[in-house]
This record gives C-alpha cells, sequence and structure tokens, in this order.
C-alpha cells in the first residue's frame, strides 16, 4: 500500500492532488472555472461601483437638504432611464420574437440540408425557432387584446 502512494506521489504524469492527469491536463477543467470566477468579480465591482456612486448621490441630496437648497432635478431624476423613456409597445415586441423565432427555424433548416419533404433527423433542430416564434405570437396576441380592452373602456 506504501509502495502505491510513493509510486503515485513520485509519477510525472499523476498529479497526485487531483488525480487528474498532469496539471497540463487539467487545464480544460479550470477554463470554466475561470469564466465563473470572472464573471462573478465582474458583477461584483459593477454592483460596488454602483452602490457608491447612489451614496454619493444620496450625501449630495442630504447636503443640498440641510442647507435649505433646492435639489437639482437632475439628482432626483432615476438614473436608469431618460426622461423621454417610453416602454415597447408589446407589437414591436411581439414582431421582433417572431422575426427572431422564423431566422433561427429558417437558418437551422438550411444549415442542415433538409428538404421539405424529409423532416426528419438534423431537420428538427429547426424547430428550435418555433420557441421565440411563439413568444411573438404572445406578445402580439397581448397587444390586440389590450387594444380591445382600451376600446371597450374608452
Amino acid at each position: 500500500m506504501e509502495h502505491m502512494l510513493n509510486h503515485l506521489m513520485e509519477s510525472p504524469s499523476t498529479h497526485w492532488l487531483f488525480g487528474f492527469g498532469s496539471i497540463g491536463s487539467n487545464i480544460p477543467l479550470f477554463i470554466p472555472f475561470a469564466g465563473m470566477a470572472f464573471s462573478l468579480v465582474a458583477l461584483l465591482v459593477i454592483f460596488g461601483w454602483l452602490r457608491i456612486v447612489d451614496k454619493n448621490r444620496h450625501a449630495t441630496i442630504q447636503k443640498y437638504l440641510e442647507l435649505g437648497k433646492e435639489v437639482p432635478e437632475e439628482l432626483l431624476a432615476d438614473r436608469g432611464k431618460p426622461k423621454n423613456w417610453q416602454p415597447v409597445s408589446d407589437i414591436r415586441k411581439g414582431l421582433i420574437w417572431c422575426s427572431v423565432g422564423l431566422g433561427i427555424s429558417l437558418t437551422l433548416f438550411i444549415l442542415t440540408g433538409s428538404s421539405i419533404y424529409n423532416f426528419s433527423g438534423a431537420g428538427r433542430s429547426s424547430a428550435i425557432g418555433i420557441i421565440p416564434l411563439f413568444i411573438g405570437i404572445g406578445y402580439l396576441i397581448a397587444a390586440k387584446l389590450d387594444a380591445k380592452g382600451s376600446n371597450e373602456e374608452g
């Protein structure tokens, strides 16, 4: 038993800590973890920065109020949306989703070499585009129902 442990620790082709092989062969295993770590650090930096900006904005507003001055509109405005912000209509969202769905389906249909008469095997991958297509159809139906509801009320 002791001989086997010594062999594992001394063998250049086996990394005794992880047991996956040499360190060079473990690099592909660490790439996803590095990507996740980078994403986490980026999110922490972004949200930390936004917190500092908000803290400074609130301190500035507090100073204005302590001095009895009027607070400028720029400080009170929501930093996430511009002044002339309007919500996107359901018709626009529906048309975009339908276009994306049809584009995905058509592209995959052409790339897989399927024909209209043979929709089996690789041609089934083009069905992925049905998901955004139906999301778009749902938005269009919602816009139609919303328009009917506002006409009946008004």
